[in-house]
């Protein structure tokens, strides 16, 4: 992967993506689908919530903040949801 790559990650289940040393991705949209699903920065301690959906049809992606991921501060799925994940570009 190299700078401006598009990145689409789908997960099941409560799961964690770390991009490689010295890569950054800007997150730029977040989905769920028909789950309750939390998602946000995760640094191997503390978790920061950024993107919450309730049971129900969540496949509008969310759009607001963007979130930068590192190989330090990475992404994590706080949730047993199916069908969920985000895309984001890869800056570095």
């Amino acid at each position: 992967m190299a700078a401006g790559d598009v990145i689409n990650v789908t997960m099941n289940g409560v799961q964690t993506f770390v991009p490689a040393a010295g890569v950054e991705i800007i997150i730029l949209q977040q989905f769920a689908e028909n789950s309750n699903f939390a998602g946000g920065i995760y640094d191997g301690t503390d978790y920061a919530t950024n993107y919450s959906a309730t049971s129900g049809n969540n496949t509008t992606p969310w759009q607001g903040n963007r979130l930068g991921i590192t190989n330090t501060l990475y992404y994590q799925s706080n949730s047993t949801a199916t069908s969920k994940g985000f895309s984001g570009i890869q800056i570095k």
